[in-house]
């Protein structure tokens, strides 16, 4: 039981961490460290039971230990990395006997669970650092300002 949540900690500061960093992002350069620093010791516990924040319903449940911090905290992206490790634990639960193995459907199904939340981090950042082109924003925009009729003509005469 002790790696089931030690998985479910890694899916949840998994959130965090891609929550953390857009929201750094957004930030002037000057702010940004000092949020990030504020962020990272948020996460950060002492107790050494994952299972812990489990027994308390008012703890959070996204926690860290230091020693993961500092693997963390040196990655570009550390909400990724998170779902590989995730990816890795499952692998290691099922060669154990923890949960069903390789060649069942249920093994399968719950690693694509894992390749859809790397796949939706993926989607989130590209989704929110990434920029439609100026020409396409204003051609939206005067799309949606022109009547209703002067479109319908528009679209006949051609």
């Amino acid at each position: 039981k002790e790696r089931i949540y030690l998985c479910l900690r890694y899916c949840i500061v998994s959130a965090h961490c891609l929550n953390n960093d857009l929201n750094a992002n957004a930030l002037p350069c000057a702010e940004r460290k000092a949020f990030e620093k504020e962020r990272w010791d948020m996460l950060v516990t002492t107790d050494k039971n994952s299972a812990v924040a489990w027994s308390n319903p008012k703890a959070s449940l996204a926690k860290i230990y230091a020693e993961e911090r500092k693997i963390l905290h040196k990655l570009e992206d550390p909400a990724q990395t998170l779902w590989v490790w995730v990816t890795s634990l499952i692998t290691r639960m099922s060669a154990d006997g923890e949960i069903p193995p390789m060649p069942t459907p249920t093994y399968g199904r719950i690693i694509a669970i894992a390749e859809m939340a790397y796949n939706g981090i993926r989607t989130v950042r590209a989704s929110v650092c990434v920029q439609p082109p100026y020409v396409h924003v204003h051609g939206t925009c005067s799309q949606s300002r022109v009547p209703r009729n002067w479109s319908v003509k528009w679209v006949v005469n051609f």
